[in-house]
């Protein structure tokens, strides 16, 4: 059913990115603005979507900085686990299980080590256990071996990796195998967790296996499954991991079979609009849609039949198709095909997410719940576009009215049963809050009577928990400033309303880094208000060969800083290093990206053509270095110097408008904090200010003091009608 695309795009940048320790990487992609707006429409309540919306966060100014309490439509679906110092006791009723939660039921003779995981990747996921005197009567089968894996799970069958940052009720609902799972994570997280140890006990009426991590971050819980095939989930500690699902599922398979289709809807072939590049017709054509939904269950598969093959449409390199479903003025589902194969999928009152949706072959697969789109009408009038990033029409459109029902949503509340009958699949699914960027400004913006055309930046930080403190990210927007010759992209040219670069920086209390290292951050953030999404003419076609990810030059690129900061082999803090070539042998530098690159300020708009001198990057480097980030410190690599002149960025780009000697010289950045607690938010007030102090002499710095950036605001009263906290 699913295939190689399926990845969520914070995962996916990642994973992709070198992780340095306590650092954080950079989840900033072509199709991070359309996460941010297209996450903002789907859970934003149908009768408070127009830009007018009343917005209840609370707003005050602290030194400067706005400090916004967390609410639910700044911090979405956000479910904490309330498990911990219980045990879930789920005894077999027929076809269901009966749960109940109770006491703490932990058995502290956990029995020997299996394996201490170091690594998600393939099999060092997973060890098979084979049992000796017992059975397991699980999901119509008898068990006598099954496998523990590194994502807290027991499984039938060897597991696929887990590429979710955490799971929700949707994620959990379909996992492939057949899984019993008392705290189901994905392959990220936290930079204090390590993977869990897991144990083993097997006694005559059953077999107990227990996951204990390392780190900081460290839990310890256990499942128990006995011969008479009950089921105990114990929590004895949950380190503050209050993410993961509590999952009991024979496996997507089991349910795929009851899948009944309720409509079937041909579109006519080659009707894509003119505008559409001649590589992406194909994919972009609507051929015919699908719709199935399993009988009394609120779980559909919506499959959406294509005229090409959306992993071999491209180029237009960096480019993403953008999918969206509408189901009569219901939030809209929205599913973006990155170039590079990344998948995101934003769905009303979901954690971003693909896991259940993906390309095969010409097939655009989605599954979605139904509880996002209530009240529905039957028939429900369904609306499918196609388009892509860079442009600013759809390209093609399906309309029909199809036959979808309501039905039981899975998912329940562990903490809650008492004796509760629960169907397969069992899901209570825990997540860390996902920040709406566009929600939080929403609020700054409205009390203090700002507007978009004012602002160039805000940075938001939050005192509590994310999803991206799971992937380790920090990720900007990017927005529009108004300049032709960056980017190729739709609605980010000089004839696109102005529009501030969000930017997300994670839990200030969570990150360890110097406050520098924050500002620097900020800096990287920042800077991809206009970087890095170039193209340069390479024999006549356009080719990334200095941002091949794209969003960050790779760590074969010579980036050295036009102006140092900190050090003098200072590099930009977009990517890249600064090389000694010696003959076909080139040596790194110390990692130090602090500054920015002639190339980066010609696109800021704060140097000339002329001023860019010659830039290269390694073809064929020895050992391989990343396709982003700086590269290590102090290595020395073998490769071929290709070259490259800012005329090759002007043949493919065209010239920056307006041009260094009309261009902004002045920046406005908002700095705000996201708290759980606006009343004693004091001491986190002083951290974001630290990281602000240092961005501002970083960013001065860094521009050679050709531009610099305001980030206090001094207005003499916030309307008071958002200011009380």
């Amino acid at each position: 059913m699913l295939t190689r695309r399926s990845l969520f795009l914070v995962a996916i940048l990642a994973m992709t990115l070198p992780q340095r320790g306590q650092d954080l990487g950079c989840g900033t992609s072509v199709d991070t603005s359309l996460y941010v707006s297209a996450m903002h429409a789907a859970n934003t309540p149908r009768a408070t979507r127009a830009r007018t919306a009343a917005i209840s966060a609370p707003v005050s100014l602290r030194d400067g900085i706005f400090v916004v309490g967390k609410t639910p439509q700044n911090s979405l679906v956000e479910h904490p686990n309330d498990l911990e110092g219980k045990s879930v006791r789920f005894v077999p009723a027929g076809d269901r299980y009966r749960a109940t939660v109770q006491d703490l039921q932990y058995d502290t003779n956990i029995g020997s080590l299996v394996r201490a995981f170091t690594d998600t990747s393939g099999s060092n996921a997973y060890a098979r256990v084979t049992l000796k005197n017992v059975k397991l009567p699980l999901f119509g089968q008898s068990v006598d071996s099954f496998y523990v894996t590194a994502f807290n799970s027991i499984t039938l069958t060897p597991p696929q990796q887990a590429v979710a940052v955490q799971y929700d009720t949707l994620e959990a609902a379909v996992v492939r195998e057949p899984t019993i799972a008392p705290l189901l994570m994905g392959s990220s997280r936290i930079y204090t967790l390590d993977l869990p140890s897991v144990y083993v006990r097997e006694a005559p009426d059953g077999v107990t296996v227990t996951w204990r991590p390392g780190g900081r971050f460290s839990y310890d819980v256990q499942a128990r499954i006995t011969s008479a095939g009950e089921i105990t989930f114990s929590y004895r500690n949950l380190g503050g991991n209050t993410w993961g699902a509590a999952v009991i599922t024979p496996g997507i398979g089991g349910f795929l079979q009851q899948l009944k289709t309720v409509a079937q809807v041909t579109d006519a072939s080659d009707d894509v609009s003119t505008d559409v590049p001649s590589s992406a017709r194909g994919p972009l054509d609507i051929r015919s849609v699908t719709l199935q939904q399993i009988p009394g269950v609120g779980a559909c598969l919506l499959v959406i039949d294509t005229g090409g093959n959306p992993d071999a449409m491209f180029p237009p390199r960096g480019d993403t198709e953008i999918i969206k479903v509408t189901f009569g003025d219901a939030p809209p589902l929205t599913m973006t095909l990155n170039w590079n194969g990344g998948v995101t999928v934003i769905e009303p009152g979901r954690v971003p997410s693909p896991s259940a949706s993906g390309v095969g072959g010409n097939q655009l697969q989605m599954t979605f719940f139904v509880d996002g789109l209530r009240p529905i009408a039957s028939p429900a009038h369904m609306v499918i576009e196609t388009s892509l990033l860079s442009m600013s029409s759809t390209a093609d459109r399906l309309v029909a009215d199809v036959a979808l029902n309501d039905g039981e949503v899975p998912g329940t509340e562990l903490s809650a049963a008492h004796n509760a009958e629960l169907r397969l699949p069992i899901v209570d699914a825990f997540t860390w809050p996902t920040t709406d960027l566009q929600s939080v400004w929403e609020s700054v913006r409205s009390s203090a009577a700002l507007d978009d055309a004012q602002i160039d930046g805000v940075v938001i930080f939050e005192d509590f928990h994310t999803e991206v403190t799971i992937a380790n990210i920090a990720y900007a927007s990017i927005g529009n400033p108004q300049v032709d010759g960056v980017w190729k992209y739709a609605a980010h040219n000089a004839s696109s309303p102005r529009v501030p670069n969000l930017m997300n920086l994670n839990d200030v209390t969570f990150t360890s880094l110097a406050a520098l290292d924050v500002g620097r951050i900020v800096l990287h953030e920042f800077g991809h208000r206009w970087l890095q999404f170039v193209e340069t003419m390479d024999n006549g076609t356009p080719a990334l060969t200095l941002n091949p990810a794209p969003a960050h030059p790779p760590q074969f690129a010579s980036t050295p800083a036009a102006f140092p900061v900190v050090h003098a082999y200072d590099t930009s803090t977009m990517g890249g290093g600064s090389f000694t070539q010696a003959g076909n042998r080139f040596t790194s530098a110390n990692a130090s990206p602090y500054g920015y690159s002639w190339l980066d300020l010609y696109l800021m708009g704060l140097a000339a053509p002329e001023e860019v001198p010659p830039m290269y990057v390694i073809d064929h480097a020895d050992p391989p270095l990343g396709y982003a980030y700086a590269p290590p410190s102090n290595i020395t690599v073998t490769g071929t110097r290709h070259d490259v002149t800012i005329q090759q960025v002007i043949d493919a780009m065209g010239p920056r408008r307006p041009s260094a000697s009309a261009s902004q010289k002045k920046f406005k950045v908002l700095f705000v904090l996201v708290t759980s607690s606006p009343r004693d938010a004091d001491a986190n007030v002083a951290r974001v200010d630290a990281a602000r102090r240092n961005f501002v002499d970083l960013f001065e710095g860094a521009t050679g003091h050709r531009a610099s950036v305001d980030t206090l605001f001094a207005a003499p009263l916030i309307h008071r009608r958002a200011a009380r906290p």
